[in-house]
């Protein structure tokens, strides 16, 4: 490409970063909180593009599923280059790099806008493995209930030998991931113990929280629940908040658990999204939430609602191979 250049990002080039682009994810981009974690993450490498050398596009790969799958993330371009293509190219270079690593698997999430993603050629390309819905709410801190609220069934955190025996029963594997996947903020895992590291990390900013049980006759009950709360721009916090399972028994104390430990980083204004099945129990989500004082609330992008929003979060993947043949 004319006048382009590629090479891995370091840690001095976060301000360039962060200026490509103001309006990604909603405004709510966590590149100034997690910046310095993608840079440092052994498992992931990223690569900047300068054009007449000003930064114009970003793009980083994680490698997950005990090193088959490369996911894409926090990928950005500068709109003065928009229809140049130079994400594209930085992101085919990655992928050359990682099949000569032996890397099978290229996956990405994203939400259902643009329209690009339901064209016909997108289609082609990546085959969708899964959605979910997203709800969307703006929280004050100080207005949430205080710890006493929560209601007395006590959740657990559970360890990693817990959450890989979800993975190793068929019933759990079934009931809390059907489509054989796990997404934490946005990074979609495969049920394989190796990912363990990378869905905690890091660790003073997610919680985890479980009663998911087994009965004698195989029945499962209970909830797996993942928040991750991170610095953004405006507001200056966001928080992810994925929900497995359907029994909305303990919903209440899963939602409560996770907004006390909110309420230890945030003092003020959050932007949440809650991410839950499609055949999630709305009635009961609402219902929990305003039992707690909270309403679904549609922030937009620069506060205009003719902005469109992504009401759902998508995962992608596609066979690297077959993918290089058509970039």
């Amino acid at each position: 490409m004319e006048n382009v250049t590629i090479r891995e990002a370091t840690l001095e080039d976060k301000n360039e970063v962060v200026d490509i682009r103001d309006d990604v994810y909603d405004g709510r981009d966590y590149i100034i909180s997690r910046y310095d974690e993608l840079i440092t993450c052994p498992d992931t490498t990223a690569y900047i593009a300068f054009k007449n050398g000003k930064a114009v596009s970003f793009v980083a790969v994680t490698y997950i599923d005990a090193g088959k799958t490369v996911v894409t993330r926090a990928g950005r371009s500068s709109k003065s280059v928009t229809g140049q293509y130079i994400n594209k190219y930085i992101i085919k270079q990655a992928l050359i790099k990682a099949q000569q690593q032996g890397v099978i698997i290229r996956a990405f999430t994203t939400g259902n806008t643009p329209s690009s993603v339901d064209s016909e050629e997108y289609r082609l390309r990546n085959k969708m493995i899964l959605s979910k819905k997203i709800i969307r709410f703006l929280v004050d801190t100080t207005s949430l209930p205080v710890n006493s609220h929560i209601v007395k069934n006590k959740l657990r955190k559970p360890d990693d030998n817990e959450i890989n025996s979800y993975f190793e029963n068929e019933n759990t594997r079934r009931y809390l991931f059907p489509k054989e996947r796990l997404i934490c903020s946005w990074v979609p895992y495969k049920l394989h113990s190796s990912n363990f590291p990378h869905m905690r990390r890091p660790q003073e900013n997610k919680r985890i929280f479980s009663d998911v049980t087994v009965d004698d006759d195989g029945r499962v009950t209970g909830l797996f629940s993942l928040s991750s709360t991170f610095q953004c721009i405006d507001p200056t916090y966001l928080t992810d908040l994925d929900i497995h399972g359907t029994d909305v028994t303990s919903l209440k104390n899963h939602v409560l658990s996770h907004f006390n430990f909110v309420r230890t980083i945030v003092n003020g204004v959050v932007s949440v999204l809650i991410f839950i099945e499609h055949g999630f129990d709305m009635v009961k989500l609402k219902k929990v939430l305003e039992e707690i004082g909270l309403s679904e609330s549609p922030w937009y992008l620069n506060n205009d609602p003719n902005i469109p929003l992504y009401t759902e979060q998508r995962l992608y993947e596609s066979i690297i191979q077959s993918l290089l043949a058509n970039l």
